[in-house]
């Protein structure tokens, strides 16, 4: 979440985007309405194949979060 959150933090709330890394592979592309809807989604991948919990992917998601808002509040980046 931390690189969804830094990528909203950049592009805004409502970045549209279509995701088409495993093209070569087969699968179909992505289409998500925001970072954060990626990364939820890249999240409970993670639950649905076993690997993860549900609560530690939403402590991951929150804390992803904060790191991004406690590094905004102490550096200022010109847009």
């Amino acid at each position: 979440m931390t690189g969804a959150q830094a990528l909203t933090t950049l592009y805004g709330a409502n970045y549209k985007f279509t995701d088409n890394s495993y093209n070569l592979v087969g699968f179909s592309p992505r289409s998500f309405n925001s970072f954060e809807e990626a990364a939820i989604e890249g999240s409970n991948s993670r639950i649905f194949a076993g690997i993860h919990y549900r609560k530690s992917c939403n402590d991951g998601l929150a804390q992803g979060k904060k790191i991004v808002q406690n590094i905004n509040s102490q550096l200022k980046f010109k847009k």
